[in-house]
């Protein structure tokens, strides 16, 4: 069931992390591809949680907005 207007449910709370979690999985990779000698430790882990964080954010605040039908503000 999707949640009303100004109002989140779990399945946002579980939605929002798979869509943190898949932005940072998909940041990283891209990073991955654009070095030259493969290293996790070359990671930049920090950005990587600021992505994962701005992104699950993002999504949250979407649902916060959106009523039942995904209509932003009840009427997009």
């Amino acid at each position: 069931m999707n949640s009303t207007l100004f109002s989140l449910n779990k399945r946002d709370f579980i939605h929002g992390l798979a869509v943190a979690v898949g932005s940072a999985v998909f940041t990283s990779f891209s990073a991955a591809l654009n070095v030259p000698g493969f290293s996790f430790s070359a990671f930049d882990w920090s950005e990587l949680f600021r992505v994962a964080l701005a992104a699950g954010l993002g999504f949250l605040s979407t649902r916060y907005i959106s009523d039942e039908n995904n209509k932003l503000g009840g009427i997009l």
